[in-house]
């Protein structure tokens, strides 16, 4: 005999901790590497905080994403959550300041004091290229505040 199966409005329910500090509803059960929290309808997953949204909010249009108001990946607030498109994501991203930068960006290869250095150099982009083994164009880019623009003039 088949299990009767739980509907997914009970699935999110029974697997949620809700935090009166923040309202956030954490999801408890099954998180991938994303920290975005799953849940299955037979054996199809999907990502928890959109089955809530759309329980509470209807059906997100096709080719839009579910965002996060609080930023909180796995949290299920269908209050917390927002529809928007990638754009809107990376903007929303920007403005909260969470966007990867200086060293901690994935492609960095100076340190805040070498960008420091670069910055107060009288040195020709030529000269400090060859000092810190970095293009000419990117030492110009840094000293004209295209990049590393977080870092506060010296």
């Amino acid at each position: 005999m088949a299990r009767p199966r739980i509907p997914l409005s009970e699935k999110i329910e029974r697997n949620i901790t809700r935090i009166p500090e923040s309202g956030c509803w954490i999801w408890m059960s099954t998180v991938e590497k994303s920290g975005y929290g799953r849940v299955c309808s037979g054996k199809k997953p999907f990502y928890a905080h959109r089955v809530s949204y759309e329980q509470k909010h209807g059906p997100i249009p096709s080719g839009m994403m579910a965002l996060h108001h609080c930023d909180v990946r796995c949290c299920v607030n269908p209050d917390h959550i927002f529809v928007g498109t990638q754009q809107d994501n990376m903007t929303d991203k920007v403005l909260k300041n969470r966007q990867a930068k200086g060293m901690n960006h994935g492609n960095a290869k100076l340190t805040e004091d070498q960008v420091r250095e670069i910055k107060s150099s009288s040195e020709t982009s030529i000269k400090l290229s060859a000092k810190f083994n970095y293009s000419a164009s990117m030492i110009r880019a840094i000293k004209n505040g295209y990049i590393w623009k977080h870092l506060e003039e010296v």
